[in-house]
């Protein structure tokens, strides 16, 4: 049966509206009205797109609990990440991305591109190159409900110019023939999904993959998006220098070429004719400002890139899920311009995050997915979350998710098992 929603103000894409009555179909939003309502309807006070979280790693919730001291890309987080990948299992994997899934829920994400970056493990089988981990994220978005875009990621290299894989890389390594397979793995774990799941590719970075295998894969994957974490640092930006004789986002731009389906994380070092050839390319730039900003990084500049047009989405990052510090509300101020409202940005950042993770939605439109999020009243644009629709399921109802002390108690037994073999 069609579900309507009445609205005391909704975000549509002119703006907001009073009374704006908006009728589910499914997964699909199928009739937006003005000024009418009907006994049945689900009433709340302020409906707007619900964003999606464009780079959340599914093992970040152990992250944030085995190195709540480390910063990320730190060499004591680097440390913690090695030990964890000898241990995790893939009942760990799921336990973990339950928990994540629960958290972004709650915090008013609707959709999570799911960074698969974790191919190995204790409880892995021989050559399984992820399979076992991809079934577990797909068995967790199962339960919660949330809308996955599930990326595995490709790691080939330990390092710039095709340099040996480390030992600490083991639980991460993925040759291009094995990742043929854990694409193929992914597709089969997603058939359990609702349509809306989707696979995509993951690239560590440029240094762990060169450009013929690069060039190959990104055709193993043609309707799907590609996430690449690009240009974080100045070591980036001379790690390309010395190993394809450019920058990279100068380089990924003019030599691989970049479209709709990109979404460059990051890319906090950047010249101003990147960030320009960027914002042409119609790629999506994804920003993680909590990690950015506790690894050092620096801002992405999202207010410059935006007033060149550029695509935006935003992210919480590896070892950064969302918690009661790390709001929408707070990752939305990195791309607020002098001159910009913050419904702007908000609606600018659901599009990008739809097309990021390859969603027919970030708008209150007929046709669009319903990843839609009611709030409390209260002050601003963003305030608690009170109901959560993930492509027309209800997730979150009241501000919790109904399986959130189940997944809770599962991680934390994971956590303990973690944390006394660690």
């Amino acid at each position: 049966m069609p579900i309507a929603i009445h609205a005391e103000q909704a975000l549509l894409p002119g703006g907001w509206a009073p009374n704006v009555r908006v009728t589910l179909s499914g997964a699909q939003i199928a009739m937006i009205e003005r000024d009418t309502a009907a006994p049945g309807d689900v009433r709340v006070a302020r409906l707007l797109p619900a964003l999606g979280d464009v780079h959340a790693d599914p093992c970040a919730p152990f992250f944030a609990a085995l190195a709540p001291d480390a910063a990320p890309a730190s060499a004591a987080w680097r440390q913690v990440e090695a030990a964890l990948g000898k241990y995790l299992t893939p009942d760990d994997q799921e336990a973990a991305a339950a928990h994540a899934q629960v958290t972004a829920l709650e915090a008013g994400f609707a959709a999570v591109g799911a960074f698969h970056r974790h191919h190995h493990g204790a409880g892995s089988r021989p050559k399984a190159y992820g399979a076992d981990g991809a079934a577990a994220i797909t068995a967790a978005a199962a339960l919660t409900g949330v809308g996955l875009t599930l990326l595995p990621v490709l790691r080939s290299y330990g390092g710039p110019s095709q340099a040996p894989l480390t030992p600490a890389d083991a639980p991460f390594a993925c040759d291009p023939d094995s990742y043929l397979a854990l694409l193929d793995c992914a597709r089969d774990a997603c058939q359990g999904l609702p349509k809306d799941s989707r696979v995509g590719m993951g690239v560590e970075s440029l240094s762990a993959t060169w450009t013929d295998d690069l060039s190959d894969l990104i055709d193993a994957v043609p309707d799907g998006p590609i996430h690449l974490p690009i240009a974080r640092h100045g070591r980036d930006v001379t790690d390309g220098l010395g190993a394809y004789g450019a920058r990279p986002v100068e380089w990924l731009l003019n030599l691989i070429g970049v479209d709709e389906r990109w979404c460059l994380l990051h890319a906090t070092a950047m010249t101003p004719a990147e960030t320009a050839g960027l914002a042409a390319s119609g790629a999506v730039a994804g920003s993680c400002p909590m990690l950015e900003a506790c690894a050092g990084w620096g801002p992405f500049d999202g207010p410059a890139y935006r007033a060149l047009g550029g695509r935006f989405a935003l992210g919480t990052g590896l070892g950064a899920g969302p918690t009661s510090e790390v709001t929408v509300s707070s990752l939305l101020g990195s791309a607020l311009g002098p001159t910009e409202t913050s419904e702007a940005v908000y609606a600018s950042v659901a599009d990008g995050s739809a097309q990021a993770l390859g969603r027919n939605g970030g708008q209150i439109t007929p046709g669009s997915l319903a990843d839609l999020v009611s709030l409390a009243p209260g002050q601003g644009l963003v305030g608690s979350v009170d109901t959560l629709w993930s492509a027309g399921r209800e997730v979150v109802a009241q501000g919790r998710h109904p399986a959130r002390d189940t997944i809770a108690a599962r991680f934390q037994s994971a956590l303990a098992r973690l944390r006394a073999a660690i």
